[in-house]
């Protein structure tokens, strides 16, 4: 090995590097095969994004055919957020959790699902030195989380809006239900976009089931349109579906060409549902989530979130917080979802569903109470009406 230019020469022809992250700019070189990082989340952005993200993509590199480069990153996790940016280790952790996505594996969640919520034994570390750690005076509760259970914890600034969200109550696994209809939720967010997958039913608990967050795969709404359709042929095969999403896909950009919502109905067959959006609509739906995360009278919560949506659990457990106000960094502006991508877009997702299905649940049940008229579901939509 050369100690002076930390390298160590292969017999293959092959060269092993040590490099240090704490000037980007000096990584920038060649092709590589692989890279071990450590201590990933003290690492700049630029580390990974501008100097060594690109060299794993030189043609011919990599031990396997399709002539990519590898790269194992580890470290300890340093929150989901730096100021109002996401940070980038964390965002490799969402990439490696969307189910569609097969170039990146992420194990970090292991940790958090095992350790902490199931109370099984760490994989690293023994019981007493955990207890050990917990109980020590000088580490803060967030330390604790983040070096020992290695959990990616909100922005400390940030006020989650949904306090009561606990995966141990609210995640869990259960079957797709085919006598009911199968909500599709879209909102067509430029490098993130979001469709998530519900069922609700009468006096059911509220279903969340899947999700298809393709990030930062520049798919065009077509290519994510065909996708959806896939992904839903392959899991909810004969689903009776209804579709809503943003109101943005009715409109035209250009009058020559059809909208989003024309294309999807032309080429797919798909209807989407959609109504401008109101000023009230994001506190109404951040008030039926919250008050849908209590325990109902038969000691099931209100929402359950199937334990497939990593992302959507993302966003329960505090990756949607409200929006900073302008005047200082401790006000926050109640009401007001914080537009962090990919979050902001899952809820856009999610806030379509509530307003679309839950508000008209609940219209439909005031006015029948009013007026005392039957109560009936509609078997085209799902939805519960009244007949005079």
């Amino acid at each position: 090995p050369n100690e002076s230019e930390m390298y160590i020469p292969l017999i293959d022809d092959g060269l092993i590097e040590m490099k240090s992250a704490d000037k980007p700019e000096r990584l920038v070189a060649s092709g590589l095969d692989l890279i071990h990082g450590t201590e990933c989340g003290l690492w700049k952005k630029e580390v990974w994004g501008d100097s060594l993200r690109g060299r794993l993509s030189s043609p011919g590199r990599g031990p396997y055919s399709d002539g990519r480069g590898y790269a194992m990153l580890n470290g300890t996790p340093r929150g989901q957020y730096i100021g109002m940016e996401m940070h980038w280790f964390y965002h490799l952790l969402l990439l490696g959790r969307t189910n569609d996505n097969k170039d990146y594996i992420s194990s970090f969640y292991w940790f958090e699902d095992k350790v902490r919520f199931d109370n099984r034994e760490h994989p690293i570390m023994s019981p007493k030195e955990l207890r050990e750690a917990r109980d020590d005076k000088s580490m803060s509760e967030r330390d604790f989380r983040q070096n020992y259970l290695g959990e990616f914890l909100p922005m400390v600034a940030g006020e989650p809006i949904l306090e009561r969200y606990n995966p141990i109550i609210h995640v869990s696994e259960f079957e797709f239900n085919p006598a009911h209809k199968l909500y599709r939720t879209w909102d067509f967010g430029r490098n993130y976009p979001a469709i998530t997958f519900h069922q609700l039913y009468r006096d059911e608990p509220w279903y969340i089931l899947d999700e298809v967050l393709p990030f930062g795969e520049d798919l065009t709404d077509e290519e994510l349109a065909y996708r959806v359709i896939e992904h839903t042929k392959q899991h909810y095969p004969n689903a009776d579906v209804m579709d809503y999403g943003d109101h943005e896909a009715v409109q035209k950009q250009d009058a020559r060409r059809a909208s989003t919502a024309e294309m999807l109905h032309q080429k797919f067959g798909i209807n989407l549902i959609s109504r401008p959006t109101l000023k009230g609509d994001e506190p109404y739906a951040i008030n039926q989530m919250n008050a849908r995360l209590r325990i109902r009278p038969d000691q099931r919560p209100g929402i359950i979130i199937h334990r497939r949506c990593k992302i959507v659990q993302q966003c329960f457990a505090g990756g949607w917080f409200y929006q900073a106000g302008k005047s200082g960094d401790f006000e926050w502006i109640q009401d007001k979802v914080a537009e962090i991508h990919p979050m902001i877009d899952v809820f856009d997702s999610v806030k379509y569903f509530i307003m679309h299905v839950i508000k008209e649940q609940e219209q439909y049940q005031a006015k029948s109470d009013r007026e005392q008229l039957t109560f009936k579901v509609d078997p085209m939509t799902g939805l519960d009406y009244v007949e005079r």
